[in-house]
């Protein structure tokens, strides 16, 4: 069996979409002798964005950035890192692996390349699971825990190099093998295509909510206005708000019936501290609602109806 600890850098993640910049690895053999290591820089066809919006400091890369823009493009790299993944009797390690798995992923789709499967070990799940810890820890904390030797941070090679060596020394620490880790936690233990399979559709949900909320906030925008024939103080000038899974169930009726609300000159709102009313579905659960908004009315969607349909 032989051993791969990869890790991948991105130029950015713009849209949850990871641009690869490099593909590192570390090749071992089952005793964690290193047979090879490696760092693949790819030119990622899109803008470094690596600082921290917040504060403007951000991570630095192993490599000038013109390094990067001299490389090829992912295409260029694909057979070789395909071929290094999926060689046989190979098992991979990955840290936080299913981020990586998604950059992959993604960045194959990118170039209408197919993914490729390989089966994978998640040092940082394991970490987790042996120290039942509520919060993942990161790398360079149980590098720094371990006393390990310092090495260059988010050099893709280097970054794999550290991961094996926290393996083994979680291993070590908690006189184990890898063999009975995987037995004792199979959550750390799976097969890229279905991880993969998993991020899609979280992305596709993603999206789907985000075009959903898109069109909601149209629901009481046009060019019916409030009409005082239809005036009642419960909804007039008044803020609704729907809890989300509410307004993504009625969308339908709501968009349908959206003049029956703009002539009670109601608005609907985003933001839960200012709504007056607040729509919601039998069974839902309302108490932090509640909590975060005590002074609203809270309205059940089938009475909300009723009022609106009289």
């Amino acid at each position: 069996m032989t051993y791969l600890f990869f890790d991948a850098e991105c130029a950015n993640c713009l849209h949850g979409e990871g641009k690869i910049c490099s593909v590192g690895y570390v090749k071992t053999d089952e005793r964690f002798n290193i047979l090879r290591k490696k760092d693949i820089l790819i030119d990622p066809s899109a803008p470094f964005l690596l600082g921290n919006a917040k504060n403007g400091e951000g991570i630095q890369l192993g490599y000038p950035l013109s390094r990067f823009r001299y490389s090829h493009t992912f295409p260029f790299y694909y057979e070789e890192i395909k071929r290094v993944f999926t060689a046989p009797e190979t098992l991979c390690f990955g840290f936080c692996i299913h981020q990586d798995i998604g950059f992959l992923d993604y960045t194959c789709s990118r170039y209408g390349l197919p993914f490729f499967s390989f089966e994978y070990v998640d040092i940082q799940k394991l970490d987790k699971a042996l120290y039942g810890l509520r919060d993942c820890r990161g790398l360079d904390t149980l590098v720094e825990s371990f006393g390990l030797a310092k090495f260059t941070y988010h050099r893709s090679d280097d970054d794999a190099l550290m991961s094996m060596e926290v393996l083994q020394r979680l291993l070590e620490e908690n006189n184990m093998t890898l063999s009975q880790a995987i037995q004792r936690y199979p959550g750390i233990h799976g097969e890229s295509l279905s991880v993969a399979r998993e991020l899609q559709e979280k992305r596709r949900q993603k999206e789907k909510q985000r075009q959903i909320r898109k069109l909601s906030m149209t629901l009481f925008e046009g060019k019916t206005l409030p009409s005082l024939s239809y005036y009642t103080p419960f909804f007039w000038g008044k803020n609704v708000y729907f809890k989300p899974t509410c307004l993504y169930a009625h969308l339908d009726y709501l968009l349908k019936n959206r003049d029956r609300f703009l002539v009670r000159g109601m608005h609907l709102v985003e933001n839960l501290s200012k709504a007056d009313i607040v729509i919601y579905d039998r069974g839902d659960f309302v108490g932090r609602l509640r909590e975060a908004n005590s002074k609203a009315v809270f309205l059940l969607f089938n009475h909300f109806v009723k009022k609106v349909e009289k």
